[in-house]
Parts: structure tokens; C-alpha cells; sequence
């Protein structure tokens, strides 16, 4: 597949992620019974939408997200004070429960997703190695390695799973170096490496991107893919925290890098090229993410709301929703600069 339809895909397929985010939040609003009064992907001026069950379903010209208009959120759209479809008249469990709609639908969609993919559709990949990008001052650049080289063992083993590519990196000798072996345009070639450790100090690197020249299918079954795809949506989760703690240190700061829809349409994209099931995963990897970063108590984002609705239940006095609207709106204001400057920064790469 070229890369203008798998882009085209990519956007598509982002757009879906953003759809079932806001749908948690619709799905859970209507069954409390709230009156939405808006669904829209998208910001901005309305540039397609339709009138369905009460709600005004909209694509908006602005991409960068989107949002459900419940009736009685925002205290100045003039929603009566005594309107029963109002979600400031809703008890703490339902506001709180709509609030978190999203991420849920999010995570729901990554296991379930995992879960077909582990159980059903697996494809495990297979040796050799190829190299795609050699990262400039790495290890692996140091060796001499290029794009399109194969890696297909080290001096003492030959592959025969990628996973032992990682396993070679972490097991380095006393003197720190590794023996990679493998061939360049069908040359035999050997280049010796010396680890070093990840931004987050959790693993060894030597700075290459790679991809595997094979796939076997190794479908897992019913209960040990729903296992397995469980325990990668909470390492997703996890990853992503450790990456946001790394930005608290000076040393590992520099080497985080955040992507904005640009960016992660780039990867989604290559996903799509690879496979149809690599693209599932990818999917599901990027909506556990977006779950997880909802969740964050970022003025604009929904874990902004769930904090606020947890203070107001401590004090037993909820904050003044006129000052929540002001918190959110410059929360929103700034949300949308940053995804702004990190989109330039995708784009210009």
C-alpha cells in the first residue's frame, strides 16, 4: 500500500479513536439520563452534521479532538436551574461516571482490541531483523550499522525470535559489548555494540529502529489472549507514567519526545503499511494512551473534572462551576498551543 492511502487510513483510524472516546462520554450521559445536546469530532465551525435523537451530530474544521455539549456543564448555556435532563442536577456517581466515560470507552476498545488481536489474529515476528533508521551519536552508529542491514544473531546465537534481539542487548558481556552478526546488500557483517541505558533507565539501547522481514501466526486462544491483552493495556499505562515522571528529571527529560496527531498518523500510518493486524495493535496501543491521558488532572482534560468532583465530595461544598469554566477554559486554551507547537515539530521532522 503507498503511503497516501495508508495516511488517508491513519487519519481515519484516529478519528475512530477520538469517536469512541466521545461516545463513552454520550453513551453514559443518555443512560443517566442527561440531555446531550451536541456530539462533535472536532472543533470549530460545523462543516457536516445531521439532528438525531436530540443531539446534533457534527464534524468540526478545527482536528484536534472533541467534545460532548451536555445540557447544564458549562453554567452559561442557559440550561433551567430546575431541568431534570441537566447534568448539574445529576447525582455525584452519575457526573462522575460520565466524566470518565471516555477513558473507559478508550480502554475498553484497547483490551478488546488486544484481545483479538492475542487471541484470534497474533502474529509473531520473525528473524531477521531489518534495520530501518540508525539514530545519529547511538551505539548502533558507532558500530558502523546502516539502514537495510539484517540482523540475524550474535556471535554465539542465531535468532530465531525477534525477542531475543532484546534479550542479547540486555545480557552484554562484562565489558558491555554485544557481537552483532548479519548481512548488508548480502555481505556478511559483524558490528560490535555497546549498549546504553533507555531515558528512563529501564532497559539497554543502542539506538536503532527495526522491523522484523517475517510473520508466523500464533493465535493464543480465548483466556490467554484476554491475559495478555490485559496486562499490555496496564503496561501501556505504565509506560506512559514513566514517561511523564521522566520529564521531572533533567537527564531524561531531553530524551522524551511527545507526538501530536501529525506524529502519531506518521506511526499509525506505518502500521497500516506493515500489516492488517499490526495496525489493530497500533490502535489499540494509541487508545489506551488516550484513556490514560484523559485521566491526567489537567485543567481541559476529563481527569481535570473527576478531581474537581472528588474535592467537592471531601469538602462536602462542590467548587463554583462558574470558576471550574474559567480553570477549564484556560486549561483548553493551553492544551491547544501545546498539541499546536508538538504538530509543527511532527511536521517539520
Amino acid at each position: 500500500m503507498s503511503s497516501v492511502p495508508s495516511i488517508l487510513l491513519a487519519i481515519l483510524g484516529l478519528g475512530f479513536l477520538i469517536i469512541v472516546h466521545e461516545a463513552g462520554h454520550f453513551l453514559v450521559a443518555r443512560w443517566s439520563g442527561m440531555t446531550v445536546r451536541r456530539f462533535s469530532i472536532g472543533f470549530g465551525p460545523a462543516l457536516a452534521k445531521f439532528d438525531r435523537w436530540g443531539t446534533t451530530f457534527q464534524i468540526g474544521a478545527i482536528p484536534l479532538g472533541g467534545f460532548v455539549q451536555v445540557d447544564g456543564l458549562d453554567p452559561r448555556d442557559g440550561t433551567p436551574p430546575d431541568d431534570p435532563g441537566s447534568y448539574a442536577n445529576k447525582p455525584f456517581h452519575l457526573r462522575f461516571a460520565m466524566n470518565l466515560g471516555g477513558s473507559a470507552a478508550n480502554y475498553l476498545f484497547a483490551f478488546l482490541a488486544l484481545w483479538a488481536f492475542f487471541g484470534f489474529w497474533r502474529q509473531v515476528p520473525t528473524p531477521p531483523i531489518e534495520v530501518t533508521q540508525v539514530l545519529e551519536g547511538s551505539p548502533a552508529e558507532r558500530s558502523g550499522m546502516q539502514a537495510g542491514d539484517l540482523i540475524t544473531g550474535t556471535s554465539t546465537l542465531a535468532f530465531s525470535k525477534i525477542d531475543e534481539f532484546g534479550q542479547a542487548l540486555q545480557g552484554a558481556g562484562p565489558d558491555g559489548r554485544v557481537t552483532l552478526v548479519g548481512t548488508r546488500s548480502g555481505a556478511e557483517q559483524t558490528w560490535v555494540v555497546r549498549p546504553e541505558p533507555s531515558p528512563d533507565g529501564s532497559r539497554l539501547m543502542v539506538g536503532l529502529v527495526y522491523r522484523p522481514k517475517g510473520f508466523v501466526e500464533e493465535p493464543m486462544g480465548l483466556v490467554p489472549g484476554a491475559e495478555v491483552a490485559l496486562s499490555q493495556v496496564i503496561r501501556i499505562s505504565a509506560d506512559s507514567a514513566r514517561a511523564l515522571l521522566g520529564l521531572l528529571n533533567a537527564k531524561t527529560r531531553k530524551n522524551i519526545e511527545f507526538q501530536g496527531p501529525p506524529g502519531i498518523v506518521e506511526e499509525l500510518s506505518t502500521a497500516i503499511r506493515g500489516s492488517t493486524a499490526s495496525a489493530l495493535q497500533a490502535l489499540a496501543v494509541i487508545s489506551a494512551a488516550l484513556g490514560w491521558m484523559n485521566l491526567l488532572p489537567i485543567p481541559g482534560l476529563d481527569g481535570s473534572r473527576l478531581l474537581f468532583l472528588l474535592v467537592g465530595l471531601v469538602r462536602r461544598k462542590e467548587i463554583d462551576p462558574r470558576v471550574e469554566v474559567v480553570i477549564h477554559t484556560v486549561g483548553l486554551i493551553f492544551l491547544f498551543g501545546l498539541i499546536i507547537s508538538i504538530s509543527i515539530g511532527d511536521l517539520l521532522k
